[in-house]
């Protein structure tokens, strides 16, 4: 990622100073349609997502630069890295959901209801998933093979249990 914002950094294109996350939907759509041969900030601005906090307008202004050949070829090499890099994810992502598959489901005893613990109301929030989150229900299947959802546990997420589960000799 590096490369194509040294790239943009360049062409005086300063869209790192109003997007905080260039691989983010409206990041990509940008550096796509650059890479397409779109130049005019106002037509890139159009690509913004409604979450963005900059307006239309910031945006368009950070995109104003000079596009040398040269720097666009670094642009395109990097998008092309970029999305290979995404493709060895995905396929990743697909050789853990098939091992997880194979292993099996825990055997699960109906309990009695846990009462709530004190000081807890109950409304615990689940933050956005992150960006390296496989691209499958890994929660749901680190549930089935250990009986119980334990990212219930506060500070636990969903990639831990993974690691817990994967690394059987750690008990």
């Amino acid at each position: 990622m590096a490369g194509w914002q040294k790239a943009l950094t360049e062409m005086n294109v300063q869209l790192t100073t109003v997007l905080s996350d260039l691989s983010g939907l409206t990041g990509m759509k940008i550096i796509r349609a650059i890479v397409g041969g779109e130049r005019d900030g106002a037509k890139l601005a159009e690509f913004r997502d409604p979450n963005v906090k900059a307006s239309k307008g910031t945006i368009a202004k950070s995109l104003e630069g000079t596009s040398l050949p040269e720097q666009l070829v670094i642009v395109e090499r990097q998008l092309a890295d970029w999305d290979h890099v995404q493709k060895q994810m995905a396929a990743c992502d697909k050789d853990l959901a098939a091992l997880l598959k194979e292993l099996p489901a825990a055997e699960v005893k109906p309990a009695a209801p846990a009462a709530p613990a004190a000081g807890k109301t109950g409304n615990r929030q689940r933050k956005k998933a992150s960006k390296n989150q496989p691209g499958f229900d890994i929660a749901g299947e680190l549930k089935r093979v250990a009986g119980v959802d334990l990212t219930r546990i506060d500070g636990i997420k969903a990639m831990t249990v993974q690691t817990l589960i994967a690394r059987p000799d750690w008990t």
